[in-house]
């Protein structure tokens, strides 16, 4: 099997994963929607965790593989949970450069010129480290409260349990099997990591210290976001 086949067969692996997870969420009640978001229980984020559930560990996995084989570089952001606000984005396959957070406040886009005037496209995803479900940032943090969500959730559908470990471990398939492609190409993944996380969880730990891996340790938080594709463009022009 080629890194091609592989890396097709991951995405379709996990996105099987993600249908189950899904039909988990339909029919949730109102009650445990109020408990989940709180003070952000809209209508519009009811609809959308009834369409596309919650508790992803990779985020902005495109529904078609294409769209990973057809960029030039593959960048994942190390997170810790995905914080919950008024901007957040339920939609399973939501690019990262489509979201507000990301493309005003980040200023993460698709395309890039590199110093060498080549122009190269990008696929962003993002890997959750510490929990996958959405959370309010609460004095600063936001994995406590996503930790409880996640608590709820599994208590209201039993069956998440399972889901959420087993999406886990298709993610983290898809994961390498995007690596092993990208090596196969002669190219690196790059991955994104806090500078200010002192300890990172697996599959991080053992990613960044991949020859096939170009790690960046950045400022993902702060006044210095905007520097981030800046970095990434530099790293880049390095090697080309």
């Amino acid at each position: 099997m080629t890194g091609e086949s592989r890396l097709r067969q991951a995405h379709a692996n996990l996105l099987a994963c993600y249908k189950d997870i899904r039909k988990e969420f339909t029919d949730l009640d109102d009650v445990t929607f109020k408990r989940f978001l709180g003070k952000y229980n809209l209508l519009k984020f009811r609809q959308q965790i009834r369409e596309h559930g919650d508790g992803y560990t990779m985020r902005s996995v495109p529904s078609s593989v294409d769209e990973i084989l057809h960029a030039d570089h593959v960048v994942l952001i190390a997170m810790n949970s995905p914080r919950l606000d008024c901007d957040s984005v339920f939609k399973l396959h939501a690019p990262l450069t489509d979201i507000y957070h990301w493309k005003e406040e980040k200023r993460l886009r698709s395309e890039a010129t590199l110093q060498s005037g080549d122009l190269v496209k990008f696929q962003f995803l993002v890997w959750e480290q510490d929990c996958g479900v959405h959370g309010e940032n609460i004095n600063g943090r936001s994995t406590p409260q996503a930790l409880k969500n996640k608590r709820l959730l599994i208590e209201q559908r039993p069956h998440l349990r399972r889901l959420l470990n087993v999406q886990a471990e298709k993610s983290e398939e898809l994961l390498w099997s995007c690596m092993d492609w990208l090596e196969s190409l002669e190219r690196k993944l790059i991955v994104l990591t806090s500078c200010k996380r002192k300890v990172l969880k697996p599959p991080i730990t053992q990613l960044v210290k991949e020859i096939t891996v170009l790690h960046i340790p950045t400022e993902l938080f702060g006044w210095r976001e905007c520097t981030i594709m800046d970095e990434i463009i530099c790293k880049l022009s390095e090697g080309s």
